[in-house]
């Protein structure tokens, strides 16, 4: 047990000092959340949770700190808050699961968004798809996604101004440059299947 000396008040936040001469600074919900008062005996268990509180207010703070920047996906503020040491995976699980739940943390809109910008910048499927694997999305969030807005049409649409914009012409073209064409929108994401349907047609 320990025993509360005394609150003080310092701009924004409370030091609180014990009877072992430690110190914590607290907000003002802090003291309202566990009544605390000078004179008041406090467990280990309730400093404890504390203390815990205290981290899960700091987690939070970074995370909505990193969303005012740019939208981030879970596993990505996960990385990201688990740099700050002191806050354990519990805590910071337990955040992440708040941000989730209250839309803050919003995956689906994410990766339409993303599909949406990487089709605006002529990129394929496969592409978005290693992109936002890396960025801990869920496999089949990302191919309902992609298969609502990055169809065949739409595929197609990208490979045409990308064929135009590089003045690749396909009549009388050589084996060895249609490789290169191949290759070069196969770099940029799309499968080999959708490149030689749509050259196919185009051709026709």
């Amino acid at each position: 047990m320990k025993q509360i000396l005394k609150i003080e008040r310092k701009g924004n936040k409370h030091i609180i000092t014990f009877s072992d001469s430690t110190l914590i600074n607290v907000s003002s919900d802090i003291i309202k959340r566990f009544s605390l008062s000078a004179g008041q005996l406090i467990s280990d268990r309730l400093l404890d949770q504390i203390i815990k509180y205290i981290d899960y207010l700091e987690a939070k703070k970074t995370a909505f700190r990193l969303l005012s920047i740019r939208n981030h996906t879970a596993f990505e503020l996960k990385q990201k808050l688990l740099r700050k040491k002191k806050i354990s995976k519990e805590i910071i699980e337990s955040v992440i699961t708040e941000l989730t739940d209250t839309k803050y943390v919003n995956e689906q809109t994410i990766v339409v968004d993303y599909i949406n910008e990487m089709i605006r910048k002529g990129f394929g499927p496969m592409r978005i798809k290693v992109d936002l694997k890396k960025k801990g999305i869920d496999i089949n969030l990302l191919e309902d996604e992609l298969r609502k807005h990055y169809d065949y049409n739409k595929q197609k649409m990208t490979i045409l101004k990308l064929l135009d914009k590089k003045h690749f012409q396909l009549k009388s073209i050589s084996v060895k440059d249609k490789q290169k064409v191949y290759t070069y929108f196969y770099n940029r994401g799309f499968s080999y299947e959708i490149i030689s349907k749509c050259l196919g047609e185009m051709h026709d």
